[in-house]
């Protein structure tokens, strides 16, 4: 019978440790799970920092959401997560800026913004709202070259690829859903803590600090995926040009200007003061540089490193793959200074093309 007991109690003992292990990542590690990256690669980054870096630097939000039948201003802005940021977001801080409000289209998880943007258009969505002057198109630069030689300007969507209500979570998760997530999610810490799991996340040390997060000042997260594509060749550059002008050439011929805001990736900024980078060099960004030649296109970063190297902290969040507020005030100051040059050159064309009776 002892022997019995001994050999369960040995048998037990790899369940033990997965309860122990559990319970502890459940009430332990979970509540300092902050960020998309802490998230993702299961980093207890803390809390503090999150509270501190994210509140709202303006009081109101002027960025709303589309809803049909509610007001839409002359503004439309479509895109990624970094569309999504709602009073921190970009949008927000662009609508303070012209002293107007902007309404943002959320899109199902997995449509590709540009692609949408097309769709709606075709699809006579713009057509129900002509007060609507300026579409912006985000894309999150790793997925931007990918996205734009994808595009099918002519293809018939077999559905709108709008955030309808019943689309995201309708509830409160049972119980039963949750012991289940937090057992998942203990197991993938666990996984990735022992280097079973390849982590989603990287790291580097940077040269110097460049995040307020306390303890990591000097130490660069980033999402792996930001490595998955290091630059673009002549030929895939050419297509890409094409597919943006067909892109805003389909809107102007609707009487809608566009602006397409590229959403650089973390790695690309920070790269270049990596400490003995083991990571491969990112020429991505200095190839896409090119497509400034389409007065539409805007890329923020040459102004978010000039910011950078300039000693500026936090333009990304230290602990998220998106960039802070003061990253999406950088961005909104780009659109809102297109945006009124563009507005100064049709009011000197319309003054030009003016009859003089005179």
């Amino acid at each position: 019978m002892k022997r019995f007991l001994v050999r369960t109690f040995i048998g037990a003992i790899p369940l033990l440790l997965l309860v122990l292990g559990s319970l502890y990542y459940y009430f332990r590690i979970r509540p300092e799970l902050t960020g998309d990256l802490g998230q993702l690669g299961k980093i207890a980054f803390g809390t503090e920092y999150d509270a501190r870096i994210g509140k709202p630097l303006l009081a109101d939000r002027m960025v709303r959401p589309y809803e049909p039948g509610a007001p839409v201003g002359r503004i439309v802005t479509i895109g990624d997560s970094f569309s999504q940021q709602e009073e921190k977001g970009y949008q927000n801080f662009l609508a303070h800026r012209l002293g107007e409000p902007v309404t943002n289209i959320r899109l199902i998880q997995g449509e590709a913004p540009e692609q949408a943007a097309l769709d709606l258009l075709r699809d006579g969505f713009f057509d129900t709202l002509p007060e609507v002057k300026w579409v912006i198109v985000e894309s999150v630069e790793r997925a931007l070259v990918d996205r734009c030689l994808k595009l099918a300007p002519d293809r018939i969507p077999e559905a709108s690829p709008l955030l309808r209500d019943g689309d995201g979570p309708t509830g409160p998760e049972s119980s039963n859903g949750l012991l289940g997530r937090a057992f998942r999610q203990s197991k993938d810490w666990m996984l990735l803590r022992t280097g079973l799991a390849a982590n989603p996340v990287c790291s580097a040390a940077l040269s110097r600090p460049c995040f307020t997060l306390p303890g990591r000042e000097s130490t660069l997260y980033f999402y792996r995926d930001d490595l998955d594509r290091l630059s673009v060749s002549d030929d895939e550059l050419a297509a890409m040009r094409e597919s943006l002008r067909t892109l805003h050439d389909r809107f102007r011929e609707r009487g809608i200007e566009l602006f397409y805001l590229m959403a650089v990736d973390k790695y690309e900024l920070y790269q270049h003061l990596i400490a003995e980078n083991p990571y491969p060099q990112r020429l991505l960004g200095t190839r896409l540089r090119e497509l400034d030649s389409l007065e539409f296109f805007i890329d923020p970063l040459p102004r978010l490193r000039e910011r950078l190297d300039a000693g500026e902290t936090d333009l990304y969040l230290g602990h998220d793959t998106h960039w802070s507020q003061k990253g999406a005030a950088l961005a909104a100051d780009l659109l809102c200074e297109k945006i009124l040059d563009r507005e100064t050159e049709h009011a000197t064309t319309d003054d030009e093309n003016r009859p003089n009776f005179d």
